[in-house]
Formats: C-alpha cells, sequence, structure tokens
C-alpha cells in the first residue's frame, strides 16, 4: 500500500497496513529543524524534512488566510495582510490588531461596519504567489516513487469573518444579534473564497483539504449549539459540498477545530466531513471521541505535543512510547468491535516554538517501530 492509498484510506475508514503518520509545525520549529541540517524554511524543505522523517502527509496552508511573517518581523513588528487585516508580531505568533477591515477602533458601530462591507474587497484569487507553495511540493512529489499525501489547508467560513470585525470572535456573535443579515452575509461571501481557494489548491495537486475553523475552547462551544447550527451549520456544509465537487469521487475534507466540539460532532458528521482533527487534550478524551464518532469519522491528530517541550531523556522516551501505544490500543481495540474508524496519527497543533527537535524525532521513530507490528495486517 503506497502513501495516499494508505491517507485515503484512513481517511475514509477503510483498512490500512499501518497507520499514516503527519506533522504540523510553527515557522519557529521549522527553522530549528532545518537549521540542524543546514537549510532555510522554503516550502520545499519542509517538504524533504517530511520525506526524510519517512511522513505520509505533508501539509501546505493558503497563504492568503495564513500570512505568517514571524520570522522576518522582530516582536512589536505590525503588517497589514491581502485581508486588509493587521498583525503584530508577539514572541510565538502573529496577533490580529486594530485597525480591523471592516471596523476602525473604537466601538462596534454596525452601521459603520455594513457601509465597508459593501465596498469590501476580497484577496486577489489569481495572485500566484498563493500557490507558489503547493506548486513547489507539487513538483519535488512527482518525483517520488511512493509520493506524500498533499494537504492543502485553508480556513472555514468563521474565522476569516470575526477577524474582519474584531480580534475577538465574541464580537461576530454581538454583530449577529444586532443584524443578523449582515452576519449571514459576511459569512455567505467569507464562504464563497473559501471554496475557491480550496478548489484552487485541488487543481494545484492537493490530495486532501484541511479546514481550519476553530468552534469551541476547552470548555465548549464559542456559542450555543442551537447558535451555531442556525448561523455556521449551513455556511460550513456548503463549503464541505463545495470542496468535494471540486476534488471529485473520493476526495476527503478534514475539519481542524480545537476545544470540546463534543456537542456538534453529529451535526459535523452530517455534514460531510470525513474526519476531525485535532482530539485535543484537556478539552476531548480521545477513547470517548473514538467510541462516541469513530463510525463515523476518522481522527487525526491526537498526540499531545507538551511531550515535545521536554529535551530527550529516558523519561522523556518511556513516555512517548506509552502515549503512542495508549492511542494505537484504543483504536485497535475499537476496529476489532465489528466497526472500524481511520487513524492518522500527529500532534495535536502545530509543533510549537521551544520544542526540542531531538524529542520529536525520537517520537517519530517510535511510531514507526510500533507501525511495524501492523504491516500485513487490518488495523
Amino acid at each position: 500500500m503506497n502513501k495516499q492509498e494508505r491517507v485515503r484510506n484512513s481517511l475514509f475508514r477503510k483498512a490500512v497496513d499501518k497507520f499514516p503518520v503527519f506533522m504540523s509545525a510553527t515557522p519557529q520549529f521549522m527553522k530549528a529543524a532545518l537549521g540542524a541540517r543546514g537549510n532555510t524554511v522554503t516550502p520545499a524543505n519542509s517538504w524533504r524534512y517530511c520525506v526524510d522523517l519517512d511522513l505520509d502527509v505533508v501539509q501546505v496552508g493558503h497563504p492568503s488566510f495564513y500570512p505568517v511573517r514571524v520570522l522576518e518581523l522582530t516582536p512589536g513588528a505590525r503588517y497589514t495582510d491581502a485581508w486588509g487585516r493587521s498583525h503584530v508580531i508577539t514572541s510565538f505568533y502573529d496577533e490580529f490588531c486594530a485597525p480591523f477591515p471592516l471596523r476602525p477602533a473604537g466601538r462596534l458601530d454596525i452601521g459603520a461596519v455594513k457601509k465597508r462591507w459593501e465596498s469590501y474587497v476580497f484577496p486577489d484569487l489569481c495572485d500566484p504567489a498563493w500557490l507558489a507553495g503547493i506548486d513547489e511540493i507539487a513538483r519535488c512529489n512527482e518525483k517520488l516513487d511512493d509520493p506524500l499525501s498533499i494537504w492543502g489547508v485553508i480556513n472555514g467560513p468563521f474565522e476569516p469573518s470575526w477577524q474582519l470585525v474584531s480580534d475577538a470572535w465574541t464580537e461576530f456573535f454581538i454583530l449577529a444579534r444586532r443584524d443578523l443579515d449582515l452576519a449571514k452575509d459576511i459569512l455567505r461571501r467569507v464562504t464563497d473564497y473559501c471554496i475557491a481557494a480550496g478548489k484552487a489548491m485541488i487543481e494545484h495537486g492537493a490530495n486532501a483539504i484541511r479546514i481550519g475553523d476553530d468552534y469551541a475552547l476547552n470548555e465548549g462551544l464559542m456559542c450555543a449549539p442551537k447558535v451555531w447550527h442556525d448561523l455556521i451549520y449551513p455556511v460550513h456544509m456548503r463549503l464541505v459540498k463545495g470542496l468535494k465537487q471540486a476534488g471529485g469521487d473520493g476526495f476527503a475534507v478534514i475539519l481542524h477545530s480545537d476545544g470540546n466540539i463534543t456537542e456538534i460532532l453529529s451535526w459535523l458528521a452530517d455534514g460531510g466531513i470525513d474526519a476531525i482533527n485535532p482530539i485535543q487534550p484537556d478539552a476531548l478524551d480521545f477513547e470517548t471521541v473514538v467510541e462516541t464518532i469513530g463510525h463515523r469519522l476518522a481522527v487525526t491528530g491526537a498526540f499531545d505535543l507538551r511531550y515535545f517541550l521536554e529535551p530527550w531523556s529516558a523519561t522523556v522516551q518511556a513516555g512517548l512510547e506509552k502515549e503512542t501505544r495508549r492511542l494505537f490500543g484504543i483504536i485497535d481495540a475499537f476496529n476489532c468491535n465489528g466497526t472500524r474508524t481511520g487513524f492518522c496519527i500527529g500532534p495535536t497543533h502545530q509543533v510549537q516554538p521551544g520544542s526540542y527537535v531531538s524529542t520529536f524525532e525520537a517520537w517519530v521513530r517510535i511510531v514507526h517501530e510500533r507501525n511495524k507490528k501492523k504491516i500485513g495486517k487490518h488495523s
């Protein structure tokens, strides 16, 4: 079974010879990982790192959604992205800040937001810069005898919508309460852009699309389930349908949402996605999620990336092995009970700044060793 078949089977909850392995990482971690090899952070070098680790997946984001410039600028520096969103560089990330495209600094003025929205212009999807990264990776990937599965990463409708208005998602719900039609129109047009961006990534080589759209905090949803169902779910479903139509038969769509999304898992499955990511420790229990929805959705991620914040030692090694064994065991037990789910193992989120490259790479080796025991068996 080659890598792309293995990943596709896992995402569609079919038998595999072993569990696919993937990673996503912050720019700072990639700089440290690649720097140790004398390389800079480029799409091709990041892809090569995945190949060298014998991963099954390489992920590439659409830069209009993810214009991260933390490696270029110093903390405190500001810039404006193609959406018109303002960013300030902090120690670890780019943070959104005022002024916002639909709202200047100050209180939330619905009239002002509506006026700006009437003349708002989205990023130019014809800009070749948005697809340069996936083109570079696809060119490299097609030269392999066993190419990696390419996951194109885009935003879902909710995050860009509230980021046009504020650095706090709560204000978008305030806007929706005061002018529901305006909120729905923003979500609708943002969804149109997301679909078009996802289609472009598919046309340029994406084998699956991962939608990034956080819907919850550790304690639960960001809003009442009914509000989510009535306001966000319709555009979420339309995005998934549009991506699947563009990808054709057997094209997988993955949803990344942080937090405790237990209350909407069934709706998400009904809405057409194939897999969820991540199963975030302290928000969701992996075994409970698998037992609850594993028969309808594959699971991706799930390995607690906090393990990588410790330097490698024999004690850390034992912890890595124990947690990997636990995750594999939960999936194996579920799949032996007359049901089947799929599992792509990877860190729960992007591997964070300050993570130890040696610890992360030790974990990858552990996963490969565990996977050797699965070859020739149905997982």
